[in-house]
């Protein structure tokens, strides 16, 4: 059996498997992540944020939705530490959501929907959720006593 090497000479060959794969940054330790959004969103507001099938979210809009979000999460009682669970499918909502809870201060919980429900309640006593954020026809997924926030009111240009 002979061997043949699909890749170029020493140079091109370190360059394609050392060098391109140099990935490492700093990022600053001091800040957030949420802040860190939050500069990005003052450098290029209008630039594309987050393209989920046909939608599409500016870094500006998307941080006006998160914003609202985060305030009324704030106001139902979320403060820094809370678990605040969701039950969302890939999409915008969630990015919303997700970056909506690292602005009120809370720890972002994914619960796949995929999951039987007996492993979503486990989970969400696990981890104590304080809130869960998902569409309203979820409701029954999730235990009574854990308040359950439908988003999809919040995420519409100007409500809340």
């Amino acid at each position: 059996m002979r061997e043949l090497d699909i890749l170029p000479a020493a140079a091109e060959r370190s360059y394609l498997l050392e060098d391109l794969n140099r990935t490492a940054a700093d990022y600053p330790s001091e800040r957030c992540i949420h802040e860190l959004f939050e500069q990005q969103v003052q450098k290029a507001p209008e630039a594309v944020a987050v393209v989920h099938e046909d939608e599409r979210l500016s870094y500006g809009e998307l941080n006006a939705r998160a914003n609202r979000l985060a305030h009324h999460l704030i106001a139902l009682g979320v403060r820094p530490g809370d678990c605040v669970a969701t039950m969302l499918d890939r999409s915008v909502a969630l990015v919303v959501a997700q970056l909506a809870i690292l602005k009120a201060g809370g720890v972002y919980v994914p619960v796949d929907r995929a999951l039987p429900s007996a492993r979503q309640e486990w989970l969400l006593a696990d981890c104590a959720a304080r809130l869960v954020l998902g569409k309203s026809d979820d409701d029954d997924l999730v235990e009574a006593t854990i308040p359950v926030l439908a988003i999809e009111p919040l995420m519409a240009g100007n409500r809340v």
